[in-house]
């Protein structure tokens, strides 16, 4: 089995001589002008395949919770759904084409199995129309263990669901209230890692909107 070989992933910035001599020693056979070509390929192939990726129907309770919905175009494809401001649908388009975009306008939610969830960005944006879903006004400990991704423990009289949870009016991100337990889905990899809890409530200087 021959080594892997590190081959640059820019082909603007590939120069075959300097490569011909690592691929010869390690017997990979093919010039690096047909490994260039290689690439191309992978790349074409992929941005064809985005370009099949079929669109599927958005619910209207999606929609409507963002704010002047009208001003936005919805975009959904196997995985999410996600709101661009009308103006830059035609930008996002072309740069979709050709480029793999990390994060794009407003995440609305991504699918999981059969369902859509609430995605944290549209928690944290300021298009969200908050009056659209059901609130949590967690006191400062309770808020502390939410932003740490520890287990939650709302009250069992809230209606089962997605729960948007707010400190002092301000949206922090989502759980799933399901009765007698409480799933956490503030991202693993935000999580507060201190356990520090200050002595007094700080103040937000911010009105909420």
């Amino acid at each position: 089995m021959r080594s892997p070989v590190l081959v640059p992933y820019s082909v603007s910035r590939f120069n075959p001589a300097r490569w011909r001599h690592v691929l010869r020693s390690a017997g990979y056979p093919g010039s690096p002008r047909q490994i260039q070509s290689y690439r191309t390929a992978e790349k074409t192939e992929k941005r064809n395949k985005k370009n099949k990726t079929p669109r599927i129907a958005i619910p209207d309770e999606w929609r409507l919770l963002v704010a002047n919905p009208d001003r936005y175009t919805f975009i959904s494809d196997e995985e999410k759904i996600i709101a661009i401001p009308a103006e830059y649908t035609t930008d996002y388009k072309l740069l979709d084409r050709h480029l793999d975009l990390l994060h794009t306008g407003i995440t609305v939610a991504t699918l999981k199995g059969k369902d859509y969830v609430p995605h944290i960005s549209l928690a944290l944006s300021t298009a969200f129309d908050t009056n659209q879903v059901v609130h949590y006004e967690a006191s400062l400990d309770t808020a502390l263990a939410y932003l740490r991704r520890e287990s939650l423990f709302l009250p069992t009289d809230l209606p089962r669901g997605y729960i948007l949870v707010t400190y002092e009016g301000f949206p922090l991100g989502w759980a799933k209230h399901l009765g007698n337990r409480t799933n956490n889905l503030y991202p693993q990899e935000w999580r507060i890692r201190s356990g520090y809890t200050p002595d007094t409530p700080f103040e937000l200087n911010i009105a909420p909107k």
